[in-house]
C-alpha cells in the first residue's frame, strides 16, 4: 500500500492509562516512515481510545471530505463499552475494522464492518480485505431508500455504513446499521416498523383500540365516552318508550310505546363530560273523552281543558 499526499493516509494512536497520539494522517508521506512508527505499540482502555480516535478525523489533521474514513482497531480482547463507541464511530461515517490477536468476540462481529481474529494465521486474508477496502473502493450502491426513517450521511460507496433513525411512531428492527457491500448492493438488515400504540391497552371500560401512526383512537362501548372511554354517561331512564343502541356508542334512538308520541329527533346523546343530553321525549297522546277539570300538563306541552271537559 502506497502512503502519500495523493495516496492512502494513515494516523495512529495508542491507549492505556493515557491516550497517546503517535502521528496524524498528514505526518508521514512514505510507507517506510509510517511502518517504522507503528512498531511495538500496545493498546488498552479501548472505549476511550475509540472515542479519542474519532475526534481526530478533522481537516487540520489531514482528513479529506471526499475520501472515506477507516478506523483500524488492533487489540487483545473485547472491553466493556467498546460496542457503544464503535456504534458512535459508524454513526459519524467512519468504517471500523477490528483486528484481535485472539478470537474475535461476538460483540465486535455484530457491530464492526469486519472483525479478524488470530492475526498470525489470518494475515493474508486480513491484508487482502483491509487493503481492498482502502485501495479499491469502486462499487457504488446508489441511493439508499429507507421507508419511515432517515440515515446519516450521503456516501454510497462500498464499505459505507449508515445509521438508521426512525420517524415518530416507528421503532428500529435490528441494530440500526445498513452497509454498502462490495457487490454494490445495500445490506439492509435494519428497518423501521410501526409502533403499536394499542399494545398497552389504553381504552378503558372494554373499549376497542384502533392503531394509527403515532396515535390511537378508542371505539367505546355503549354508555361510555371520552378519548380513552373513561367517562360513564350513567343509566338512561326513559318514560313512555325505550332507547335502542345505534352504531355510534354515544348515541341512542328513542322509540315510543303505544299511546305516546315522539317529540324531537329521537336521538339521545352521551355528552363528553358525562350524562345524557335528553332533547327527545315520549309524550302521552291526548284523549278528549278523559279530559276533565280545568287543565292537565303533559311534558313537555301544556293542555288546558275548557268547562265542558274538552282540551283547548
Amino acid at each position: 500500500m502506497s502512503i502519500g499526499a495523493k495516496n492512502a493516509r494513515i494516523g495512529y494512536m495508542s491507549f492505556g492509562d493515557n491516550i497517546t497520539h503517535h502521528f496524524y494522517l498528514n505526518t508521514y508521506d512514505t510507507t517506510n516512515n509510517a511502518l517504522s512508527a507503528l512498531r511495538a505499540i500496545r493498546n488498552d482502555n479501548i472505549p476511550q481510545g475509540i472515542e479519542a480516535a474519532v475526534t481526530k478525523f478533522t481537516t487540520s489533521n489531514g482528513d479529506r471530505s471526499s475520501t472515506p474514513n477507516y478506523l483500524l482497531l488492533i487489540t487483545d480482547i473485547y472491553e466493556s463499552g467498546s460496542d457503544t463507541k464503535i456504534k458512535e464511530a459508524i454513526a459519524a461515517g467512519i468504517h471500523v475494522t477490528v483486528l484481535v490477536r485472539g478470537p474475535c468476540s461476538t460483540q465486535y462481529q455484530a457491530l464492526a464492518d469486519e472483525c479478524f481474529g488470530d492475526l498470525s494465521s489470518n494475515l493474508e486474508k486480513i491484508k487482502s480485505s483491509v487493503l481492498g477496502y482502502v485501495c479499491h473502493h469502486t462499487q457504488d450502491c446508489g441511493e439508499l431508500i429507507t421507508p419511515d426513517g432517515t440515515t446519516n450521511g450521503t456516501e454510497t460507496l462500498d464499505g459505507t455504513v449508515r445509521y438508521l433513525t426512525c420517524n415518530a411512531g416507528y421503532q428500529q428492527n435490528g441494530t440500526g446499521l445498513i452497509r454498502c457491500e462490495s457487490d454494490g448492493a445495500w445490506n439492509i438488515t435494519s428497518t423501521c416498523i410501526d409502533i403499536d400504540e394499542c399494545q398497552s391497552g389504553p381504552c378503558r371500560n372494554s373499549g376497542s383500540c384502533i392503531d394509527f401512526v403515532n396515535y390511537y383512537e378508542c371505539s367505546c362501548t355503549h354508555g361510555y365516552t371520552g378519548y380513552d372511554c373513561a367517562i360513564d354517561c350513567g343509566e338512561l331512564v326513559t318514560q313512555g318508550g325505550s332507547a335502542n343502541i345505534t352504531e355510534d356508542s354515544t348515541v341512542k334512538e328513542l322509540t315510543c310505546t303505544v299511546g305516546y308520541t315522539l317529540h324531537g329527533t329521537g336521538l339521545i346523546y352521551c355528552e363528553e363530560e358525562g350524562g345524557w343530553n335528553i332533547t327527545s321525549y315520549c309524550v302521552p297522546n291526548v284523549d278528549e273523552k278523559t279530559c276533565s277539570g280545568l287543565f292537565r300538563m303533559y311534558r313537555p306541552r301544556l293542555f288546558i281543558c275548557d268547562v265542558h271537559g274538552r282540551p283547548t
